[in-house]
Parts: C-alpha cells; structure tokens; sequence
C-alpha cells in the first residue's frame, strides 16, 4: 500500500467513516478511494491532498511529506518499466470512415515503431495515428492507439471496426440485438448504425492511447 493510501485508511477508520462516505466529504468518487487505498493508481494530486487536509483539518505538511515520497517512488517505478515496440501500420480516421486494407501493408513491414510498456503482449498488436476530433476529449489528433487484435472485446470498448465495404473507423462501440452502434465521444457526431447485413468486423480492441512529442 502508498504511503497516501494508507494515511488515507487509517484517517478514514478512525473517523468511522465509509470509503463513500469519506469521498463525498472531498467531492471525489468513492472508486476512487477505493483504489488508492489498495495502490491501484498513481499519487493523487496535490490539489486533492490539499483539499483533504482542509475537508478533515488534518496536518498538511504530513500529507505532503508522504505525497512526496509517494510520487518519488512512482516515478522510480515508471522509469524501469521494460518498454517493447509496435508498428504504426497506418492512420484512422477518428472523423469519418476511411478506406485503407490490410493488404497495403505486409506483416513485418512499417513507416515506423513506437514504445508501449510491457503490458502490451500481443505479438499481433499495431498502432494507429488518429486523426479528426470526433472521439475527442479521449482521443486526440496526432495521438496513437495501440489496437490488439487478439483481446477479447466487449460491448462499451474502443475499437477498431471494418464495414462489409472494408471502411474502418475509430469508434467506441454499443451492440445490440440486430444492429451495431458506433458511438462518436464528441456530440456533434452522430452515431453510425451498421446492420448485420453489413457484415461489421472488429479489427482489434484499443488497449493503449500513446502521446508522442
């Protein structure tokens, strides 16, 4: 457990309160806290250690000093993560359906490779330049989605999908009994309707976004 995540606990126990109970004092989740308590995710913020001490009138030095310490071993961590690379096969489109096939580009050929961490294991996974805003604010033009086709995916993914007419698309996707939704996150999209008679296909579930600078 993080320094934080245990301060947290014990501050919360001794105040007799429930991990939602704890969070609505801050304005959080109480997922959240659930998840820092058990080191499921990085440091909080500053901001939220110092929202903390004021909600409870605790001592913030003594937050910060741990969040330090917290967020100096976080960063030790990241940096010795193994790193492995991934070939960037082509763009897609994150605005309209674009046309591309998979036989432009043969297998062990790329344009270019970016790292992803070890955590991405299929031998099979690629990555793909989006481009359009209509998945924004979780994609973004110029960022990367490694795309894995050998991950099982699930009603409510991000994924990338072919039409019978090979058209392919970033997309985060709804099924219903008959049909498919292909939901737009930017609400000046209208979501795109494919029938089973069109015969959609997944190219791979979205398991990573990469920024590259």
């Amino acid at each position: 457990m993080s320094r934080i995540g245990e301060k947290i606990k014990e501050i919360r126990e001794k105040l007799g309160l429930t991990q939602q109970q704890f969070a609505q004092k801050i304005n959080v989740s109480s997922t959240y806290i659930t998840k820092i308590e058990k080191d499921k995710v990085g440091p909080p913020s500053l901001y939220f250690i110092q929202k903390m001490a004021t909600a409870f009138d605790l001592d913030r030095n003594e937050l910060e000093r741990l969040w330090t310490q917290d967020k100096a071993d976080y960063i030790a961590i990241k940096e010795h993560i193994p790193i492995r690379k991934v070939p960037v096969l082509n763009s897609i489109s994150a605005g309209e359906l674009l046309e591309w096939t998979d036989q432009e580009y043969p297998p062990g050929w790329a344009e270019e490779w970016i790292e992803v961490d070890s955590g991405v294991t299929d031998p099979n996974a690629f990555a793909l330049r989006v481009h359009g805003d209509s998945m924004e604010p979780e994609f973004h033009e110029g960022e990367y989605v490694v795309v894995s086709p050998n991950t099982q995916w699930e009603s409510g993914d991000y994924v990338v999908i072919a039409n019978s007419h090979n058209e392919k698309a970033l997309k985060k996707i709804k099924v219903n009994k008959d049909h498919i939704v292909l939901i737009s996150l930017n609400p000046k999209y209208e979501p795109i309707i494919l029938g089973k008679d069109e015969d959609p296909r997944v190219i791979g579930k979205v398991i990573r976004k990469v920024k590259k600078y």
